[in-house]
């Protein structure tokens, strides 16, 4: 809600257009807009102050087969089509900081019927790389375009640490005893 008594419809999922909106005046302002082929939008959320907080999710008249909001900080993954299966609506309540960083949230949704999680593992904030919820005795390395290892550092539990790149786009390596992942990430 962004003023009293207005709730907006913000997300819509259709053959042509996935996006986020606001509809004001007949009209709908898109937040962020993607492909068909896109199957995840990050959900940008800044505190005002340290609290607890909750974002409600109304899936009634959604056309899809599978729609998550993943926590990126904690690890959380609320399966929003089943938490909302009686009422019509989902909720996902989370303590938040002032200085948590704002691509905390993902929506991963799938139009098609497959259902399918992003591969995602890592985020950037300023100049923090950031992954949560690492399997213990893990390695995290990175390679630049050219193929080159420029770092390699131990995991424990999660990563969260400032590190110095150039802008670009970048390979990241996690493993574990029992897990590979890779992403690729662009740097800014």
């Amino acid at each position: 809600r962004f003023d009293e008594g207005c709730a907006m419809e913000k997300f819509t999922l259709n053959e042509n257009l996935t996006q986020l909106y606001i509809p004001q005046d007949g009209n709908h302002f898109s937040v962020v807009s993607a492909s068909p082929t896109v199957n995840e939008m990050p959900v940008s959320f800044k505190a005002a102050k340290n609290g607890t907080y909750t974002i409600t999710i109304n899936t009634e008249n959604l056309n899809v087969n599978y729609l998550h909001l993943e926590d990126n900080l904690t690890g959380a993954d609320v399966d929003l089509l089943d938490a909302a299966a009686s009422t019509g609506s989902a909720s996902y309540t989370f303590d938040a900081k002032t200085d948590d960083y704002a691509s905390r949230f993902k929506i991963v949704f799938n139009n098609t019927g497959n259902s399918q999680n992003g591969n995602n593992f890592a985020f950037q904030s300023g100049k923090r790389l950031i992954i949560p919820n690492i399997g213990n005795d893990s390695e995290m390395q990175i390679f630049d375009v050219m193929g080159r290892n420029i770092m390699t550092k131990p995991c424990y539990g999660s990563f969260d640490e400032e590190i110095y790149l150039k802008s670009g786009i970048y390979t990241i390596l996690l493993q574990s005893e029992n897990d590979t992942q890779v992403q690729k990430i662009v740097w800014k």
